[in-house]
């Protein structure tokens, strides 16, 4: 199952990545992303058999377009000078969740918890959303 949203998330992030970002622009595959993990979530939180299963991580492999559009986003807005700071605080954050996240989750799991587990993620996805929906700054150049 999940082999199958890893081979779907490596055609988004691979070849169909650069035609859908000419397409639509990184900004609205950033949202894109964010949505589906919202969704995707949520669905997992109330999957109670294998096509449900399967239909949610299809959603969530969309999720997938989350971190390529964000850090070329970061990239592009960053002074040159600042690139490396900025991406190595990024890659730190990413770090951080990636080593709070699954105990937390085994925790929730382990208690049975698993609705409330996939609508801690949307939640936190949503949040995501949120963010990345505001209105984008207009930059002054001097």
């Amino acid at each position: 199952m999940w082999a199958y949203a890893g081979l779907l998330g490596i055609c988004l992030q691979g070849p169909a990545l650069g035609r859908l970002v000419k397409r639509f622009g990184e900004r609205a595959l950033n949202r894109t992303g964010f949505a589906a993990y919202v969704v995707g979530y949520s669905m997992l939180a109330f999957a109670h058999s294998i096509p449900w299963l399967l239909l949610s991580t299809t959603v969530l492999a969309l999720g997938g377009l989350v971190r390529p559009t964000l850090t070329s986003m970061i990239t592009q807005k960053t002074s040159r000078e600042e690139q490396g700071t900025v991406l190595g605080l990024t890659q730190s954050l990413t770090s951080v969740s990636q080593i709070v996240g699954p105990p937390l989750a085994g925790l929730l799991i382990q208690h049975g918890l698993l609705t409330a587990w996939g609508l801690a993620v949307a939640v936190v996805a949503l949040l995501g959303l949120a963010i990345a929906s505001r209105p984008a700054l207009v930059e002054a150049h001097a």
